[in-house]
């Protein structure tokens, strides 16, 4: 089976605006990889934004309708844009007072949402993000993973979004019921500590990991194999320049996945 690994700049990111350059995008990035044989798509975290939680399951439907039964799978992220960040201009969960630490929301009331079109065209998800770090994951709910299974072609991918890569109980859950593979949907700002936690997840579950997020130019697409050996791919290597005025760039990575030889029930 094969995945295309989607890094995309950060123009029309966390801006319902942005929307309608990212999703023709997509159209862009679906030709792309219906040319590389690739069975699936895997874009990052806020690939798009709404402004309140009501709007997530509706947008996720109208990608659904879009794409129809193209036969080729999409992982994506919604961000939920609160109207302050809007107004100050700064993103983030603690860019809004209500979000902040000591707001008796719990961690729960991350704005942040995963889901998939698969195969056949039907929506997985929206599922909501519950952890950001290692210390916080002590508020998440438990994981089920079939509810972040996406079938693709004939395998299944696991969907993390962005920090959930963290949390220690994820990943045994991820290796007690074992998908093809795990896609970890990230939002921005690469850090040290990202390549040890994919290949942490590769080794703990004995499955491929890949990270996709808005990047610098100068960043790369990180892909760690079964075996915890990460692959990375500079983004230069297949830099695209933007389709419309203002839309994003993009770069790609075509990986490989081995399924595997005893199916999940």
């Amino acid at each position: 089976m094969k995945l295309l690994q989607v890094a995309i700049g950060k123009n029309g990111y966390k801006n319902p605006a942005g929307n309608s350059a990212r999703i023709e995008l997509l159209g862009k990035i679906l030709q792309l990889a219906d040319r590389s044989k690739a069975a699936g798509v895997v874009l990052p975290a806020g690939f798009w934004a709404v402004e309140a939680p009501s709007r997530v399951s509706p947008f996720a439907k109208s990608i659904k309708k879009m794409i129809g039964h193209c036969g080729i799978a999409v992982i994506a992220g919604i961000d939920v844009v609160m109207e302050c960040e809007l107004s100050s201009g700064k993103r983030g969960p603690t860019s809004c007072p209500a979000l902040k630490k000591g707001s008796g929301l719990g961690i729960s009331s991350l704005p942040y949402y995963g889901f998939a079109i698969d195969s056949w065209g039907s929506l997985v998800g929206p599922f909501q993000q519950q952890s950001r770090t290692a210390k916080d994951a002590i508020y998440a709910r438990p994981l089920n993973p079939e509810h972040r299974w996406v079938r693709i072609g004939e395998g299944k991918v696991a969907v993390l979004v962005c920090g959930e890569g963290h949390n220690k109980a994820y990943r045994q859950a991820l290796a007690e019921r074992p998908a093809d593979a795990v896609a970890m949907i990230g939002h921005d700002g690469l850090g040290q500590g990202l390549v040890p936690t994919i290949t942490c997840i590769a080794r703990i579950t004995q499955r491929p990991v890949l990270h996709v997020q808005h990047l610098a130019m100068k960043a790369r697409l990180h892909f760690a194999d079964e075996s915890a050996v990460c692959h990375p791919v500079d983004v230069h290597d297949t830099l695209c320049a933007p389709f419309t005025e203002g839309g994003p760039w993009f770069a790609w990575a075509v990986r490989k996945i081995r399924l595997r030889r005893v199916r999940p029930s």
